[in-house]
């Protein structure tokens, strides 16, 4: 948690005597400090599994890419912000009364067009004078709004212009690993006339031509950031996949989701412990003690979802087998001989630490803690595999 406050001295037009721009909603200026952050200091690597899944890996920004920043009121913020404004116009405009679906692309600004055109040769580029800037409005962009379909055409925008069209049929990186990846990356626009908004950078995988990463999306007045939300739950899939082979059908996790969201809900928090064997559950080695066994395990399914979201409020752990079942609850979980040498960074977290440290006992074992102020960790062996905020 970072909280940075800034003076703003916003400069005045000479002849009109009131500020050449100002936002005028909390809105605008979240999204465009937003999409300027993942320029300026991408939050994270992202990169691809064997089955195309994105993942995040390590953190990316650094105290020296934070002082990169651009203040608010930066000329940079003032492109996304009427951008923004002018996308939201469209949500639900209709060109002779049929549904617009349309969609942008943002080339990087550090290029000229021409060598834009050399690294996209499926951009189709407008003449000079007839290249309209963002600032005209959509009345004026009507036609040239039907020219992209938002799924494979996009209209070309450089320095608040449109340029052109581009075709795209394939992502552009394999994997955003670095500052200069985020940097070169393609962002797009995909709107509808259904109140969907969608950011979203195609990467290029190795079964797959094309694959979003959506980044930002604005549904019916709603802003949600998908980024680290589905990235999590492909990574808890893919964990559970591994330490538990036996409980990998798609109900099992969507149940899991389910009990999870009760619990972020309910302002409580709680740890969930997942893939004990049964023979770590005989173990006198085990670092557990005075949890109370259930007497025949409850296996992940609707009925006793509410029975978990009660079981796990008890000091202690919820414990589940390499079944994804429940077996235990008020388990005590003792620290192993062997510690990671690291800390987490929400290290105050009691959850969080033991939760952490319990993970190392073996590799078998998936651990989930979940904060009262809703925080979602994923462990595993020790370390922080993906946090959902």
């Amino acid at each position: 948690g970072r909280l940075v406050l800034h003076q703003l001295v916003v400069p005045l037009d000479e002849q009109r005597g009131y500020p050449l721009f100002t936002p005028y909603s909390l809105e605008e200026q979240v999204v465009a400090g937003y999409l300027q952050s993942l320029r300026w200091a991408p939050c994270a690597t992202i990169k691809l599994d064997a089955q195309d899944n994105p993942y995040i890996g390590s953190m990316l920004h650094s105290e020296k890419a934070l002082r990169r920043c651009e203040l608010p009121g930066s000329h940079q913020e003032e492109s996304f912000i009427r951008a923004w404004r002018l996308f939201k116009r469209l949500l639900y405009y209709s060109i002779e009364g049929g549904r617009l679906f349309t969609g942008f692309a943002f080339v990087p600004p550090s290029l000229l067009v021409e060598q834009n055109k050399k690294r996209w040769p499926s951009l189709l580029l407008y003449q000079d004078d007839h290249r309209f800037s963002l600032d005209e409005g959509h009345e004026v962009l009507k036609q040239f709004l039907l020219h992209a379909d938002g799924r494979t055409t996009f209209l070309a925008l450089h320095g608040g212009r449109l340029v052109g069209l581009l075709h795209l049929t394939q992502g552009t990186h394999r994997q955003l690993a670095s500052s200069r990846a985020w940097n070169s990356a393609l962002p797009l626009t995909s709107i509808s006339s259904k109140g969907r908004m969608t950011f979203w950078v195609p990467l290029w995988g190795r079964q797959n031509p094309q694959i979003p990463l959506v980044v930002l999306e604005y549904r019916h007045g709603h802003l949600r950031i998908p980024l680290f939300q589905d990235v999590f739950w492909l990574e808890l899939e893919r964990q559970l996949k591994e330490v538990c082979p036996l409980c990998s059908r798609p109900d099992s996790l969507q149940r899991l989701k389910r009990l999870l969201a009760m619990m972020r809900r309910g302002g409580h928090g709680g740890i969930l412990i997942l893939g004990l064997t049964p023979e770590q559950l005989l173990s006198p080695e085990t670092p557990l003690e005075n949890q109370v066994p259930l007497e025949n395990p409850a296996p992940m399914i609707n009925r006793w979802l509410p029975h978990f979201f009660g079981l796990a409020k008890s000091d202690g752990a919820l414990l589940f087998n390499d079944r994804l079942e429940a077996v235990a609850f008020r388990a005590r979980l003792r620290a192993p001989a062997h510690l990671p040498p690291e800390r987490d960074d929400l290290g105050s977290g009691m959850r969080h630490q033991v939760t952490r440290e319990f993970t190392t006992y073996a590799p078998n074992l998936v651990g989930l803690a979940i904060s009262q102020d809703g925080y979602l960790s994923l462990y595993r062996n020790g370390k922080l595999i993906s946090r959902l905020f």
